[in-house]
C-alpha cells in the first residue's frame, strides 16, 4: 500500500508595485497567495499565541480584562513576543440603534396582528401599549449590542523578520522559534502583497474612470471630485434622549426618568406629555403607547440635524495640454 506524503508548498513573494503592466503577474500571484499565507501560517500561529495568552492570564473574548494586561513569551535564540490584551468599547452605531428601535415596534405590531400574545404588551382601545420597564430594558439590550466591549489582542515582535522572496508552508506548526520566524516573515510578505493589490486596483479604477463616457476637458486627470453638503438626523441625539447610553457624559434617558418618576398616572401624563401613558388595571405598572414611542422617535429625528460632506465624482476625458 502506497503511503501518501503531504508535500510542503512554496509561496512566492512579490516585488514593489511598478505599474499595471509591469506588476500584473505579481498582482495575480498576490491574489492567489495572500489568502494561503493567512490561512496556512498567520492565522494558525496567532491562534497559538492567543491560546498561550489565555492560559497564562485567563483573559480572552469571553473573559475580558479590566485593564491592559501584558505578558512576554520567549522561544529561545533571541526570538519572542510581547502579547497584550485589553478591553475596547466600540463606538456606538447610533443610526443602526434607531433602526433597531423602530424595527422593534414594527415587529410587535406584526406579531399582534397575527394573534400573538406578548409578555408585557397589552391592548387598550385596540391600540398596543408596552410596559415601560420592559421597553427600557429591551431598548437597553439593543444599545448594548452596538457598543458592547470587545477584546483586542496585540502581538509585538522582539526580533526583526527576515527579508525573503519565498516561504515554505510547513506540514506541522508549533509554538517554537523556527515557526515564530516563519510567521513573522509570512506577515511581512502578506503586507507587501496587500500594498501591491491596493496600488494595482487603484490604478485600475482610475483607468475605468477614464474609459467611461467622458466630458471633454483639458486637465490631466481622469475624473473630477466635488464636495456637497447633506443634512440628516443627529442619530446620537435620538438614542440618548430615549435611553441612558453607557458612554461618558451621556444624559439620563426619558424612559429611565419615566421609570424613576413618582406620582399618579395623571401627573406622569403631564410631566411626560410626549408619550401616551396608561396604568395597568390590576397592577401598579405604567404602560406606554407604542405609536407614541414611534412618533417620539420621528420627532427627535426631525428636531435636530447634522450636516455631512459627501464626495461627488464626475468622469472626464484626459487630453494633452495643447488641445
Amino acid at each position: 500500500m502506497l503511503q501518501v506524503i503531504k508535500m510542503t508548498q512554496e509561496i512566492l513573494g512579490v516585488k514593489e508595485y511598478a505599474g499595471m503592466k509591469e506588476s500584473r503577474m505579481d498582482y495575480e500571484r498576490a491574489k492567489q497567495n495572500a489568502p494561503l499565507l493567512k490561512s496556512e501560517i498567520i492565522e494558525p500561529f496567532e491562534q497559538m499565541l492567543r491560546t498561550h495568552y489565555a492560559n497564562a492570564t485567563g483573559f480572552d473574548e469571553y473573559s475580558l480584562p479590566f485593564a491592559i494586561t501584558k505578558i512576554g513569551l520567549s522561544l529561545g535564540d533571541g526570538i519572542g513576543f510581547d502579547l497584550r490584551g485589553e478591553t475596547r468599547t466600540k463606538k456606538p452605531a447610533y443610526k443602526e440603534i434607531v433602526k433597531d428601535m423602530e424595527g422593534y415596534i414594527e415587529g410587535i405590531n406584526f406579531l399582534l396582528s397575527r394573534g400573538r400574545t406578548i409578555t408585557g404588551v397589552m391592548k387598550h382601545n385596540n391600540k398596543p401599549f408596552v410596559n415601560v420597564e420592559k421597553l427600557r430594558d429591551d431598548y437597553d439590550v439593543k444599545v448594548a449590542a452596538h457598543i458592547s466591549p470587545e477584546f483586542k489582542f496585540t502581538i509585538d515582535y522582539r526580533f526583526q523578520p527576515d527579508e525573503t522572496s519565498s516561504i515554505l508552508v510547513p506540514t506541522r506548526m508549533g509554538l517554537d522559534a523556527r515557526t515564530a520566524v516563519l510567521y513573522a516573515n509570512a506577515v511581512s510578505m502578506y503586507d507587501s502583497m496587500a500594498r501591491l493589490q491596493k496600488s494595482f486596483e487603484q490604478d485600475s479604477n482610475d483607468e475605468q474612470f477614464a474609459m467611461g463616457e467622458p466630458v471633454r476637458v483639458t486637465k490631466k486627470k481622469a475624473y473630477d471630485a466635488s464636495e456637497k453638503t447633506r443634512e440628516g438626523p443627529r442619530w446620537s441625539y435620538v438614542v440618548q434622549t430615549l435611553v441612558t447610553v453607557p458612554v461618558k457624559n451621556a444624559p439620563t434617558g426619558e424612559l429611565d426618568d419615566l421609570l424613576n418618576a413618582e406620582g399618579s398616572i395623571h401627573k406622569l401624563r403631564r410631566d411626560f406629555s410626549q408619550y401616551k401613558l396608561m396604568e395597568h388595571p390590576d397592577r401598579a405598572e405604567v404602560f406606554v403607547s407604542l405609536k407614541s414611542v414611534y412618533d417620539r422617535i420621528q420627532g427627535l429625528k426631525n428636531s435636530d440635524s447634522v450636516s455631512a460632506t459627501v464626495i461627488s465624482v464626475a468622469q472626464q476625458e484626459v487630453l494633452p495640454e495643447n488641445q
